[in-house]
């Protein structure tokens, strides 16, 4: 090799360790150091989910059953509202007009008193009345303006009479059972009055 060579020979390999050494540099540089991804890091800071779980529905109370007497006192429910049943007496029906059962021979005739001390309106047609003689269900008779349930509202304070009819079988012990609806305030039902001899 030359003197003339060498020297260039040394100048290229000076520039290729040099180029080197700039191409670490340039890596050194650029290159930061990774960064975790962002999802991780959100799932890293995440709470737990708190399971949302539905409360078990409490079943429903039945309404307690009440027993009066046919001409005893009334019954009075807690909110004042008060239901009184007069005792039987036999009624003979115009069959010609009467909306009546098919069979049955012998009838009663009972009166049935609310009294509204609720502080609030009542409304009786929504009471629902039902009897039994002996061991078979009664059926209402509808004759004239006897049957049913009053339409109209019994303010506070005030009382209503009406009268219903039943076909009775004699000898055979009477029951009645009146379902006064719901209060006023529509939230609870009232519990069934039944009444007997």
């Amino acid at each position: 090799m030359s003197s003339i060579t060498k020297p260039i020979a040394a100048a290229l390999v000076a520039g290729t360790l040099l180029l080197a050494g700039c191409g670490s540099t340039i890596e050194a540089r650029s290159g930061d150091e990774p960064s975790e991804p962002k999802a991780s890091v959100e799932v890293d800071n995440l709470e737990p989910e708190e399971s949302e779980e539905t409360p078990a529905e409490e079943p429903e109370e039945e309404p307690e059953v009440t027993l009066g007497k046919f001409g005893g006192a009334p019954f009075e429910y807690e909110d004042g509202l008060k239901i009184s049943v007069s005792r039987p007496k036999s009624y003979q029906p115009d069959m010609e007009s009467c909306a009546c059962p098919t069979g049955v021979k012998n009838y009663a005739v009972f009166t049935i008193t609310v009294e509204n001390q609720t502080g609030a309106i009542y409304d009786p047609s929504q009471m629902y009345v039902t009897a039994t003689s002996g061991e078979s269900e009664s059926e209402e008779a509808y004759d004239g303006d006897l049957g049913g349930t009053p339409t109209g509202k019994v303010l506070p304070g005030r009382k209503i009479n009406f009268q219903n009819v039943f076909g009775a079988t004699k000898g055979q012990p009477f029951t009645m059972e009146i379902a006064a609806g719901y209060t006023a305030d529509e939230e609870s039902e009232y519990g069934p009055a039944i009444f007997t001899p």
